[in-house]
């Protein structure tokens, strides 16, 4: 019988289960793609989370819209119980408000001049009555925690307010300004627009919401986070007054409804 002889070469005589090892050069080929890919990725996922931003953003200013309106259909009233924005020390504006909101040169809130009788019975007849200012005990307190200190608006007291420039905002350059919001009335000079903070003391918290919003990309473990509402009362010289208006609300950074729209906009179109 004859035999046969198989010449196996040392690549057939290889276990099955081995597998060569990559070489150097193969190693750099195969990072330099993974850097490649990764520079094309990144700025996409970072332009995923802008947009997220920009568009949560917007959803939260109608919502609070709709709860504050809601509220006041109702109750035929506005809530009560708002943060002043102000410190419970000298009245001032809270120190750990967004830099673009206040204390400061170009700030867009500033204290108002005390509040005359019209004023505070504009608020009243609109249900807003108390407000709580903020306890500054150090820099250590968080700005969306702090230990509320109630206030009864009264003859004198004071609440924050625009400042002049709030309502000269160039839309174009992207500022802010009172035009964002839906019922703004710039027709009549006898008006001034006052701005409370929609806090965790606030009496639509568990009637219209469970909990009253906190904007995460405010970063609230360095500036207030909450909800700003903008109400429309009679101006320091009117001698007759009206039930406060309720004309809404922008974001504690204080950028409106408009701006995050169009920076989401902005930012699907590129």
């Amino acid at each position: 019988m004859q035999s046969y002889c198989k010449s196996t070469s040392n690549a057939d005589r290889r276990s099955p289960g081995l597998r060569r090892a990559l070489t150097l050069l193969e190693l750099v080929v195969v990072l330099a793609i993974l850097v490649v890919l990764s520079g094309m990725v990144v700025p996409l996922i970072e332009g995923l989370g802008h947009q997220t931003n920009a568009s949560t953003n917007a959803t939260v200013v109608s919502d609070v819209n709709r709860a504050v309106s809601t509220y006041a259909t109702r109750f035929e009233k506005f809530p009560d119980g708002w943060d002043s924005l102000l410190n419970s020390t000298d009245q001032n504006l809270f120190l750990k408000l967004h830099s673009t909101l206040g204390p400061g040169t170009n700030a867009l809130l500033q204290t108002s001049l005390p509040l005359t009788l019209t004023q505070v019975d504009s608020l009243s007849t609109a249900g807003i009555m108390n407000v709580f200012d903020a306890v500054e005990t150090g820099t250590g307190t968080s700005p969306n925690q702090f230990v509320p200190v109630s206030r009864k608006l009264a003859d004198g007291g004071k609440v924050a307010t625009f400042t002049n420039a709030a309502t000269e905002g160039a839309y174009a350059n992207s500022k802010f300004c009172l035009q964002h919001l839906e019922a703004i009335d710039t027709t009549n000079i006898n008006h001034q627009y006052v701005v409370f903070g929609l806090g965790g003391m606030t009496t639509i918290r568990g009637v219209m919401t469970r909990d009253v919003p906190l904007i995460s990309s405010a970063d609230p473990t360095q500036t207030y986070a909450r909800m700003l509402c903008v109400f429309m009362i009679p101006s320091a010289t009117a001698t007759t007054g009206f039930p406060a208006k309720y004309v809404g609300c922008f974001l504690p950074d204080g950028t409106s409804q408009r701006m995050n729209m169009d920076k989401y906009n902005n930012s699907t179109a590129n």
